[in-house]
C-alpha cells in the first residue's frame, strides 16, 4: 500500500529490497495450495512522484490444474500434486502523494498500477493476462499514529477459456510508532473475487518494521484469510536499502 508521509524530499530517493513470502490454503478444495515467493523490488521518489517495481519468482506446490486468479482468488484444483517454479507477475506502479490536502494532518494520495501477466498461465501460476488498477488512500495522521482508508478499482484481464471479473477492493488499517526504529500496523483487506462464483477474499494483517540501519529497515508480516477465497495464513519480511 503506497501513502504519504506528510513531507517530501525534492531530491531523487532510490530504494532496492529482497524477501521472501509464503501463504497456504485449500481455497475450498482437497488439497492445499502452498505458495513461495521471493521478490525483488525498486522504488524511486522525488518530492511528491513515487515508482516502484517488483520482479518476484515464484514455488507453487498444489493440485495440477489449480488456476491463479491473482489478488481475486485461487480456483484449486483435484489432480495428483505437482511443483511449478518461475517468474511470477511483475508489478510497476506510480503514485501521486498528497494530491489532495485535506487539513494538515490528512491527505490523500493517487496510485495506478499495472500487473503484467509474465507468470506462466499453464502452470497455473497466473491468468497470462494484465491487470490495471487505481486506488485513493486517504492519511490521517497522528503524534505517534496514522490511520489509512484505502479504496480501489481493478481492471482483469480475461484469459482465452476464462471470464474474470472486474473488482473493486478496500482496506482499512493504521500503523503506530513504538520507538524512533520500529512500528507495528493492522489492515484489513476486502476484494472481489476474480471468479463469479468464488467468495470475496477478505484477509487480515499485521505488520512489524524495523529499522537495521540509518539506510536500511526490516518488514515482516503475517495474515489470515476468512473464507475459500482468502489463504489460511501466511508470512513474510522483506529487507529494504535506500540510497
Amino acid at each position: 500500500m503506497a501513502f504519504g508521509t506528510g513531507g517530501h524530499c525534492e531530491e531523487a530517493n532510490l530504494s532496492l529490497s529482497v524477501g521472501v513470502g509464503y501463504v497456504t490454503g485449500d481455497y475450498g478444495g482437497d488439497g492445499s495450495v502452498d505458495e513461495t515467493w521471493i521478490p525483488f523490488g525498486a522504488a524511486w521518489q522525488r518530492g511528491r512522484i513515487q515508482l516502484r517495481a517488483t520482479v518476484p519468482y515464484l514455488i507453487i506446490d498444489a493440485p495440477q490444474d489449480s488456476a491463479s486468479g491473482g489478488q481475486g482468488g485461487m480456483s484449486p484444483g483435484e489432480d495428483s500434486r505437482s511443483t511449478e517454479s518461475g517468474l511470477g507477475d511483475i508489478v510497476l506502479s506510480g503514485t501521486l502523494m498528497e494530491l489532495v490536502t485535506l487539513s494538515d494532518d490528512a491527505v490523500v494520495d493517487l496510485t495506478g498500477k499495472v500487473k503484467l501477466g509474465t507468470a506462466d498461465e499453464g502452470d497455473g501460476m497466473g491468468t497470462g493476462e494484465n491487470d490495471y488498477s487505481v486506488q485513493a488512500d486517504a492519511v490521517k495522521f497522528f503524534e505517534r499514529s496514522l490511520l489509512v482508508g484505502t479504496v480501489g478499482y481493478q481492471l482483469r484481464g480475461d484469459p482465452d477459456e476464462t471470464d474474470l471479473d472486474n473488482a473493486w477492493f478496500y482496506s482499512i488499517g493504521g500503523i503506530r510508532a513504538l520507538s524512533e526504529g520500529a512500528d507495528v500496523g493492522i489492515f484489513l483487506d476486502y476484494r472481489q473475487s476474480t471468479f463469479s462464483e468464488g467468495d470475496d477474499p477478505l484477509e487480515l494483517t499485521a505488520i512489524f518494521d524495523f529499522g537495521l540501519t540509518r539506510q536500511a529497515d526490516l518488514h515482516t508480516y503475517g495474515l489470515v484469510g476468512f473464507n475459500d477465497s482468502s489463504p489460511d495464513w501466511g508470512l513474510g519480511l522483506s529487507i529494504r536499502h535506500r540510497f
